[in-house]
C-alpha cells in the first residue's frame, strides 16, 4: 500500500472491531505494510501455482 498514513486509520479500525474480545499485545506488529511491495499480488499467483493450488 503506497499511502503510509492510511496504517494510522486501519490501526484504529483493527483495535475498534476488536473490542477487547482478544489481547493483542503487540498490535502494531500485526498492521503492517507488505514486504513484497507491488509485487505481493503476482508472486502470490506465481507461488499457488507451483503449489499446485
Amino acid at each position: 500500500m503506497k499511502r503510509r498514513n492510511l496504517y494510522v486509520t486501519i490501526l484504529k479500525e483493527f483495535l475498534r472491531l476488536l473490542n477487547g474480545y482478544i489481547d493483542v499485545e503487540d498490535v502494531e506488529s500485526s498492521v503492517v505494510a507488505p514486504e513484497l511491495g507491488d509485487e505481493q499480488g503476482v508472486k502470490g499467483a506465481i507461488s499457488l501455482c507451483l503449489k499446485g493450488i
